[in-house]
């Protein structure tokens, strides 16, 4: 998985990992962080509106996307916010 690897290089901890966007703005209100890796399909709202909402609270945090799809609209709606 994406954490193992990231964690096997010993310079990465992942401190939370979850499937769903609520979750996700609920750890980054509460808990302290210093970056964002989201995939684009997570369930609830996507990782792109997902991220946009973080960053109206987190404007500075960087904010890493993944994904294996193949339809950039995801990335342009994101860009567009920004």
């Amino acid at each position: 998985s994406l954490k193992e690897g990231l964690e096997l290089t010993g310079k990465v901890t992942v401190i939370c990992q979850t499937d769903n966007s609520k979750d996700a703005i609920h750890f980054c209100e509460t808990k302290e962080f210093e970056v964002i890796i989201m995939d684009v399909q997570i369930i609830g709202d996507n990782g792109i509106n997902t991220a946009i909402n973080i960053r109206k609270e987190f404007p500075r945090k960087p904010i890493l996307f993944y994904s294996i799809q193949d339809d950039d609209s995801y990335f342009r709606d994101f860009l567009h916010e920004h």
